[in-house]
């Protein structure tokens, strides 16, 4: 499981993802959207879209901001494989 916290980077989130889903290792990404400003849902929507078994789509009730800490809590509450890694929204893998 790819755990990814999503705030304000709308500019940077596929290629975040993009750089995850065809490794053979990724079971899954999550991405918890944490009220960003931008439109930064919006390409988690799109996202779980193009990836609909790759990618799962979260935000926190009510869409409010909770910071990283509960968001990434959030995010390791939905995983459903062993392993865990965590990938900054505005980072990419290599």
């Amino acid at each position: 499981s790819i755990v990814v916290p999503v705030y304000n980077c709308e500019a940077f989130l596929a290629n975040a993802v993009e750089s995850a889903v065809h490794l053979p290792q990724t079971g899954e990404i999550i991405l918890v959207e944490d009220g960003s400003p931008d439109n930064a849902w919006q390409v988690c929507q799109q996202l779980n879209a193009k990836y609909p078994t790759k990618v799962r789509i979260f935000r926190h009730e009510g869409g409010v901001n909770k910071g990283a800490g509960a968001t990434r809590n959030l995010a390791l509450s939905k995983v459903q494989y062993p392993f865990i890694a965590f990938l900054d929204a505005d980072d990419y893998f290599l």
